[in-house]
């Protein structure tokens, strides 16, 4: 009699890793066309050759500022991770950090969208941060950027645009994150997550728990410390703004700058188009519209960020390619080592 029980088939339902990130580029490309037909569509509507001829005339000098304030961005993004990062894992030199955060930024800002800020965790494990301490940070931060917009984007609402809907709508995200982190702390939820979703990988995210609950409870002056940052770059991100709208011809207050700017970043945040491409665009249109701004203006400033976004991802190519390598060979040498 034989004792050995036949081989269960997987599921044909089953989803593979390769089922997934093939699932996941083409959910990543259509937001992408999704993205671009809606400023594409925009700007016929605006006017092609104004914007074209607006965005013609900026001088070297104003896309050398631009650059400079996108690394300058991304130094005070390096100092929110490292505000997480001392208390949890130990020392991190700055300048590591900076580099991945280059890194992880410059990939982020293309067309690859949010799915590259995830590079953060890759690197992090790479200096030997577990991957369930290393989510926990990156989670963290994202969670205070996000609170910290939604809130800053509520005032503004309330204050400047007393629009019922759109209060309305920034009050049920502000009020479904809320309860989402709620539900996050709940024990049943967390052992759900452990014993259903996880499973067999649970192992890898064992500090995942334990980082979250000790950054909430044991580290709080590092929360703080992140959300000054976080203001800090939000404040810089509207300065930045206010500079070229003031360069373009149109000047709108530097509070109320900073508040749209905020509230059009959170609108970004839906995962409609890959990194809000026409969706900041068009939304800006009709906030700065309020203010007697010309969309031609508001479009071509836009579109400045973004050709800098793009143009700081092609410099940063030779820093990632080298820091990729570097990071892969040290990786195979302390692979090595141990084995020994």
């Amino acid at each position: 009699m034989n004792n050995h029980s036949p081989p269960i088939e997987q599921s044909s339902t089953t989803p593979t890793p390769k089922r997934k990130s093939t699932t996941n580029i083409l959910i990543l490309l259509f937001q992408t066309l999704l993205g671009f037909a809606i400023l594409g569509y925009l700007i016929y509507q605006i006017g092609a050759e104004q914007i074209l001829a607006t965005i013609s005339a900026i001088p070297l000098l104003v896309w050398s500022l631009l650059l400079v304030y996108t690394f300058l961005s991304v130094f005070i993004t390096s100092l929110c991770y490292k505000s997480l990062i001392d208390p949890t894992c130990g020392k991190i030199t700055p300048k590591e950090i900076f580099k991945y955060s280059l890194t992880t930024a410059s990939l982020s800002r293309s067309f690859l969208g949010r799915y590259a800020e995830v590079t953060l965790i890759y690197f992090l494990k790479k200096r030997g941060v577990e991957y369930g301490r290393g989510i926990s940070i990156f989670l963290v931060d994202k969670i205070i950027t996000l609170i910290t917009q939604l809130i800053i984007s509520i005032i503004g609402v309330i204050f400047f645009f007393p629009s019922k809907p759109l209060l309305y709508a920034f009050i049920g995200l502000l009020i479904i994150t809320g309860l989402s982190l709620l539900t996050l702390q709940s024990k049943p939820i967390k052992q759900f997550i452990k014993e259903k979703i996880l499973r067999k990988y649970q192992s890898k995210f064992k500090q995942f728990s334990s980082t979250f609950h000790d950054l909430y409870y044991k580290h709080k002056s590092a929360l703080i410390l992140n959300t000054l940052f976080t203001l800090l770059r939000l404040i810089l991100t509207g300065i930045a703004v206010y500079g070229v709208f003031h360069y373009l011809g149109s000047d709108v207050p530097l509070l109320e700058t900073i508040i749209i700017n905020t509230i059009l970043m959170t609108a970004s945040l839906i995962p409609l188009t890959a990194n809000g491409i026409g969706i900041r665009e068009t939304l800006g249109v009709y906030l700065f519209g309020l203010y007697g701004v010309d969309p031609v203006v508001t479009v071509s400033a836009y579109l400045l960020f973004r050709i800098t976004n793009y143009l700081f991802g092609i410099l940063l190519l030779p820093h990632n390619i080298i820091l990729y390598f570097k990071t892969r060979k040290e990786s195979i040498k302390k692979g090595t080592k141990e084995t020994q």
